[in-house]
């Protein structure tokens, strides 16, 4: 395989990395939007699908930086971004437009996740005010049992919050 082959394969790796990143930022909208609903099921079924979609932008990850790294023939791997800046084949664009792309969807990436934290903040706040409106109601503190359950030793049946 010649060099202009591998910075082909190169440039096509980080565009499909790029493609993953967009879909997790459509993930994360819409992991906000389950967050703001307060929409356990729905926010199951999104983390189900971003778990799988960050193991292949990990895999993406490790297949560029070992490509780049066998173009550069260098075995520091801290010289590989500074390295590609710099290189002036004329298939490096493709891979450094690339390459930018992805640094700027990671940081719309980072943002988006930061704020869903927030937003998860939020809807532990209202579960636990929720909860301090149920135990005011009964009358008593909970107790809670091995099976991770909570009782009201003054209420006859108990409820789970488990999930």
């Amino acid at each position: 395989m010649n060099r202009t082959d591998l910075w082909d394969r190169l440039a096509h790796t980080l565009r499909s990395e790029c493609e993953a990143y967009q879909s997790l930022l459509q993930l994360l909208d819409e992991e906000g939007l389950c967050l703001q609903r307060l929409s356990l099921q729905s926010l199951h079924e999104v983390t189900s699908r971003k778990a799988q979609l960050l193991t292949l932008i990990e895999q993406l990850d490790g297949v560029w930086m070992d490509q780049l790294q066998g173009l550069a023939r260098s075995a520091r791997k801290e010289e590989l971004l500074p390295w590609l800046g710099r290189s002036i084949h004329p298939r490096a664009k493709e891979a450094q437009a690339a390459l930018n792309a992805l640094i700027s969807l990671g940081h719309k990436t980072k943002a988006c996740g930061k704020r869903n934290g927030n937003l998860l903040s939020h809807a532990q706040y209202v579960v636990h005010e929720a909860l301090q409106v149920i135990y005011a109601g009964l009358g008593a503190q909970p107790v809670y049992g091995q099976s991770g359950q909570i009782s009201f030793p003054s209420v006859t049946g108990s409820m789970s919050l488990q999930g």
